[in-house]
């Protein structure tokens, strides 16, 4: 979880065969998550054809063996007219995502 880390997906949908570029970028930003947890805020971007399809900040925390924990998200979705929608948010330890973190 190296600040300024990035990977480059293409991702096929499988409904229908499109493809679409995926770029995760690991930013300086944190977020104090329930218990007290400092996670990194990681940027996810889905874009088909240079158009942003999805947002998301997505929250990591390391542990000292290295595992990286996921923590919950934030996402914005996009019409195919470019209309941004909240799509809403799961985080680790709130009553909207109970589960606890999944490595």
């Amino acid at each position: 979880m190296t600040v300024g880390s990035r990977w480059v997906y293409r991702v096929t949908v499988m409904a229908d065969g499109s493809t679409k570029r995926q770029v995760i970028t690991v930013t300086r930003e944190t977020k104090l998550i329930a218990e007290g947890v400092r996670a990194r805020v990681a940027r996810d971007v889905v874009r088909d054809h240079g158009a942003p399809v999805e947002i998301t900040r997505d929250w990591y925390a390391q542990d000292r063996q290295g595992n990286a924990w996921y923590f919950g998200e934030h996402t914005t979705a996009y019409n195919k007219h470019g209309k941004p929608t909240d799509n809403g948010t799961r985080q680790a330890g709130t009553a909207a995502d109970d589960r606890g973190p999944t490595a």
